[in-house]
Parts: structure tokens; C-alpha cells; sequence
């Protein structure tokens, strides 16, 4: 892969709410497929926006545990809120949104 598609920089926004069962396995199947496939430099934001379960605490965990993976907390509701708290202050050179799937689906990443 040449460096200068590695210089590139693509941040995958997960916006979550409430997601604590669903998240683990939707970043870690997410991070190995942008680790073995994807031709640029990738940073994954889990965007929890005020959940009530152990969604955040989970996003916290899989910030630590991966690398390129972060977690931002936004006080209020609202998938858009979370999109355009982590957008307006992102230095990516694009900004994708990837949605959660849910447990037991049959969708792939």
C-alpha cells in the first residue's frame, strides 16, 4: 500500500445510544476490516450521545483496547448532535458515518 494513501486520514463516526450489547462486536469487526482492507489511514469515534446503559463505559474500553479508536460522550440526544459534535472538530480528511449493527443481524460491515 503506498504512503501517501496511508497519509490520508478517514474518520468513521459510530453515533450510539444505548448500543452496550451491539458495540463491542460492530468496533472490533470494524477495526479489523479498516486495518486489513482499507487503503487509508483510519480513526473509528464512537459517538455515544447520552445513553443510560454502559454504553460509554464500553466506548472507554474499546478506546484503550484499540488503536485508532476513540470515544467522545455528548450530553444531549440526538444521533445528528453526536455527528456534528465529532465532525466540527475533527482534523480527518473525510468523515464517514457508520452505523451500529445490531446483534444477531445478518448484515455485514
Amino acid at each position: 500500500m503506498s504512503t501517501a494513501l496511508r497519509t490520508r486520514l478517514v474518520e468513521v463516526v459510530v453515533p450510539v445510544h444505548n448500543e452496550q450489547r451491539a458495540l463491542p462486536d460492530c468496533v472490533a469487526r470494524l477495526h479489523e476490516h479498516l486495518t486489513t482492507s482499507f487503503p487509508y489511514g483510519f480513526r473509528i469515534t464512537i459517538a455515544d450521545n447520552a445513553g443510560s446503559d454502559g454504553t460509554w463505559r464500553i466506548a472507554q474500553e474499546l478506546a484503550a483496547r484499540y488503536p485508532g479508536v476513540r470515544a467522545v460522550r455528548v450530553e444531549e440526544k440526538g444521533r445528528g448532535r453526536a455527528l456534528r459534535a465529532v465532525w466540527a472538530g475533527s482534523d480527518a480528511d473525510g468523515c464517514p458515518e457508520a452505523a451500529v449493527v445490531r446483534a444477531g443481524s445478518s448484515a455485514t460491515s
